[in-house]
């Protein structure tokens, strides 16, 4: 573009950071570097290292855009450049290399449409490094200058994309999830990054209070159901209780009518693999809380007593249940 950035230096650029290569930079700080955003991690880069001075980066909501954003404002710090990424309450400055998010709540008529433009305009003129991050709702703005402009696109992810991208988040957030149960989370959340992202910070909150997860579908299954809950036609209960009538359950807890028993089977397995509370059990069958936690008391009991029938019928319900989750989650979507 023939503009070099002249943005302030806060320090000598360490050469150790220019050596390394876009991806593995992306990897080192937790972003996923796939073939829908890779173009955007090049280019991002290029712009925190101040090879390219003005850069708008845009594309699919909750796939990265802020993240990626911000953490080349932190690479570029580390390379010696003063950045401002300043938040919608602040006005941003003309003598830094400059990050307007409008994704984070920034919008460009927050002090009008003319002044922006001249801010644009002052700082296209010095040369002062400039990264763009919009929104779908920023679609319309039109950029002064624009030929000046580089662009950089964030596309919506394929399933296998979604994988690594849910395998990066879970390394950034601290916890470990096989492959088979990251399928089984990208399968259950439908929807944008954002979602994924929920999703995975709920797993990660359970999995530091030593919940067990690997492996565990109905479990996984359970903890996702408010993000979940009727995406891809899918509902943990639906899936328990179907198991539960498989398995017959004929010779065991003799005081209950055949459709209790399978209410009673289901609701235990849903309460303790699951993790379902009590009111989300009996709003799925249309029975009071108190009927339910009565139902999951009485299978209790003769678990404790350890009756081998009742066991043996809830492993195979949570067999069959766990099947079904991860043969779901092996299909494509």
């Amino acid at each position: 573009m023939g503009v070099h950035v002249s943005a302030i230096r806060t320090g000598e650029r360490p050469a150790a950071a220019w050596a390394v290569s876009a991806e593995s930079w992306a990897r080192s700080r937790g972003i996923a570097c796939v073939e829908s955003n890779k173009d955007a991690v090049e280019k991002v880069v290029a712009w925190a290292r101040g090879e390219v001075a003005f850069l708008v980066l845009s594309g699919c909501a909750g796939w990265g855009k802020t993240h990626l954003a911000s953490e080349a404002a932190e690479l570029a710090r580390g390379l010696g450049y003063s950045v401002q990424v300043p938040c919608p309450a602040q006005s941003p400055s003309s003598g830094e290399m400059l990050v307007l998010d409008f994704c984070s709540g920034l919008r460009p008529r927050t002090r009008g449409a003319t002044q922006f433009a001249a801010l644009l305009e002052r700082r296209l003129r010095a040369g002062q490094g400039t990264l763009l991050v919009l929104s779908a709702e920023c679609g319309c703005f039109r950029l002064p200058s624009a030929s000046k402009w580089a662009h950089a696109c964030i596309h919506e992810p394929s399933r296998s994309e979604r994988l690594a991208i849910a395998a990066a988040i879970c390394r950034r957030l601290g916890f470990f999830l096989g492959e088979q149960s990251l399928a089984q989370v990208v399968h259950m959340v439908d929807g944008d990054g954002h979602r994924l992202f929920g999703s995975l910070q709920r797993l990660a909150f359970h999995a530091e209070k030593g919940t067990p997860l690997n492996n565990q579908p109905i479990r996984i299954a359970g903890l996702l159901h408010p993000h979940a809950a009727g995406v891809n036609g899918h509902d943990v209960r639906d899936i328990v209780t179907n198991a539960a009538g498989q398995t017959g359950a004929r010779g065991i807890l003799p005081a209950l009518h055949p459709n209790e028993r399978t209410i009673a089977l289901a609701a235990y397995v849903l309460s303790r693999e699951a993790l379902l509370c009590e009111a989300l059990i009996g709003e799925y069958f249309g029975i009071p809380q108190c009927s339910v936690y009565g139902m999951i008391q009485h299978v209790r009991e003769f678990v404790d007593e350890g009756d081998g029938r009742v066991r043996r019928c809830l492993e195979r319900i949570r067999a069959l249940a766990g099947r079904e989750l991860c043969e779901n989650a092996s299909k494509t979507t």
